[in-house]
């Protein structure tokens, strides 16, 4: 869940990282200013998350897999946005897992129990890692299976983190089609993160070329 907030700014010198955030400290905002390729100028602050609490989430997922209790994760939305592009206003971390056994209608109930155990409490839909509520998503598509089979993997203070690809956060985000989302492909693109053609590619393979056409007319080759 991607959030704007109306909070004051702090000025703050953030140094991106080999791995897959830029952290601050204790956990801040930055005020930010973005004009879109529709001209549209936005400003706003970016929460950035807290050093300990992205190493903490990696080690918890990490010890997650190694239970059983998950197959696999990865990082995805805007908290994995930040590993190739500026920061993003963003509220908490999306996860994408993927779960043993049959779904049924409580699935993510052994998530929630092993993370208990270890004082990490559910807030609504979220566990909060120190100052990050996480959210755990079961992959509901092919796309979001094969974004997660594909993740790369970050090394983060020597904990292992998998995190979507540049290429399959725009696609993802192609496939939703919400103005935000539209202004994360954008971004990835300004980023040199991902070439145009890998994202045409792997959007007509999960039959969005049309989608993707449109998206180019729009916003890429608009006069």
């Amino acid at each position: 869940m991607d959030r704007t907030d109306g909070e004051g700014s702090a000025d703050l010198s953030c140094v991106r990282c080999f791995v897959p955030f830029l952290v601050t400290p204790a956990y801040p905002t930055r005020a930010r200013t973005t004009r879109g390729r529709s001209g549209i100028t936005v400003a706003h602050s970016v929460r950035l998350p807290r050093i300990g609490d992205v190493k903490e989430l990696a080690t918890l997922l990490n010890a997650m897999r190694e239970a059983g209790v998950i197959l696999d994760y990865a990082l995805f939305g805007a908290a994995a946005q930040m590993r190739y592009t500026e920061p993003v206003a963003t509220f908490d971390a999306d996860v994408l897992v993927t779960i043993p056994g049959p779904e049924g209608l409580d699935v993510l109930k052994p998530l929630y129990e092993f993370c208990a155990q270890r004082g990490w409490h559910p807030e609504g839909e979220a566990i909060r890692v120190g100052s990050w509520p996480v959210q755990f998503i079961p992959v509901f598509s092919l796309l979001t299976r094969e974004a997660l089979e594909q993740a790369e993997l970050a090394d983060f203070e020597g904990v292992p983190f998998r995190v979507v690809s540049a290429c399959h956060l725009a696609v993802i985000a192609l496939s939703v089609g919400r103005p935000k989302d539209y202004a994360r492909i954008l971004a990835l693109l300004d980023a040199k993160a991902v070439a145009r053609e890998t994202v045409a590619e792997v959007a007509a393979r999960h039959g969005l070329g049309e989608r993707w056409q449109e998206f180019v007319g729009r916003f890429l080759d608009a006069t």
